[in-house]
């Protein structure tokens, strides 16, 4: 039976916002069966579809069976391995385009940046990139350069972000956020709080992620002052309900030593996670009042809050260093056989720590045969 294209591309796309994979793979068989398997649009939308549900085997056996793929296509393949984590083909398939003279798109740089962090990549090759956004006129382009800022920023090369920082025009809260997070995630967190405040010189309306990130500057630098004055912006800009809200002021306040704030609020948030929890814990522990984190652990577990790695390390930590070899022991079998968590190799050097300081040195060295890493 006959199927027009137009019914088929309705069809392509209600399959990609649903992630249908087998209503797609049937899609695909009325193209193949109708003839319609050399045109573009459609098999770029098989690419996307594909690629949405994981399948980027079918999804570049699509785009190999394009006679003549357009620069939308190449656009789609990109994409799809760029959004999987696999930046070196992406990286690969965009300089095959080049060779080939296919004219880049401004999305086929947001794709190829996207994500471009990992293996040091924005050290290695992040100036090529920047040059080809140059040389291609993307330069004026604010998503293109946010993304370029993002790149360096994360990656480490905080000189050359800043530089690109500098020379972006009409600068965003975007531009901004890529900044703060590359110097607060690098150990910079006075230069991320500074830049926080001209944020705000500037009117913008901040969002959650921006908050986030200058929240964490603060506890890295241990800054009380600046914390609370965000945290009154933030109740102003109406997000102290917010669950991850929450846990990140209670965090700032319990890394900068303001532990009866962190607990007022603790007591106060409607809905407490494992990670407001751990939050209040790690600052506990942090001033080595070990008798409140296993308190706290306790309690956590009576109102039916699962623990989780983060929350199990800073009580095997605790262990640690108070030389209570026994709850160490209890805690690290809870892990595995209670809550079915995989030990993390912090947890086993906690354990092996402990039996090495009870004089228990057969069984550390055994431990340590056991770890996987």
């Amino acid at each position: 039976m006959y199927v027009s294209k137009e019914h088929i591309y309705g069809l392509l796309r209600e399959c990609i916002h649903k992630k249908d994979l087998k209503g797609g793979r049937r899609v695909q068989c009325i193209i193949i069966t109708n003839g319609f398997f050399q045109i573009n649009i459609l098999s770029n939308n098989l690419i996307r579809l594909f690629a949405s549900c994981g399948c980027l085997l079918e999804a570049n056996l699509v785009f190999c069976s394009i006679p003549q793929p357009s620069v939308l296509s190449w656009e789609a393949i990109i994409s799809a391995y760029a959004s999987s984590g696999r930046h070196d083909v992406a990286l690969t398939l965009y300089h095959t385009m080049n060779v080939e003279g296919i004219e880049v798109n401004r999305c086929i740089f947001l794709s190829i940046l996207k994500g471009s962090t990992s293996d040091g990549y924005g050290v290695k090759r992040g100036m090529t990139i920047h040059n080809e956004i140059m040389r291609n006129g993307f330069d004026s382009d604010k998503a293109v350069m946010n993304s370029l800022i993002d790149m360096y920023a994360k990656s480490g090369n905080l000189d050359e972000a800043q530089k690109v920082f500098d020379k972006t025009v009409n600068r965003d809260i975007v531009s901004f956020s890529a900044m703060i997070t590359g110097y607060t995630l690098h150990g910079y967190g006075s230069l991320a709080l500074s830049l926080f405040e001209k944020l705000h010189e500037q009117d913008e309306k901040l969002d959650k992620v921006t908050f986030l990130t200058a929240l964490k500057a603060c506890s890295n630098e241990a800054s009380v002052r600046q914390g609370r004055l965000i945290h009154d912006e933030l109740i102003e800009s109406g997000f102290e309900s917010d669950m991850l809200i929450g846990s990140a002021v209670i965090d700032m306040y319990a890394k900068c030593g303001a532990l009866k704030k962190a607990h007022e609020l603790f007591v106060e948030i409607p809905f407490r996670d494992v990670v407001s929890w751990s939050a209040l814990m790690a600052g506990y522990a942090q001033l080595g009042n070990d008798t409140d984190v296993v308190e706290l652990f306790n309690k956590m577990i009576r109102e039916d809050i699962e623990p989780d790695p983060v929350s199990f390390t800073i009580v095997l930590n605790v262990c640690n260093h108070s030389g209570q070899l026994d709850k160490g022991q209890m805690y690290i079998q809870m892990i595995s056989t209670t809550y079915s968590i995989t030990p993390t190799l912090v947890h086993h050097i906690c354990m092996v720590d402990l039996f090495g300081r009870a004089g228990n040195f057969e069984i550390a060295v055994a431990m340590i045969k056991k770890v996987p890493i």
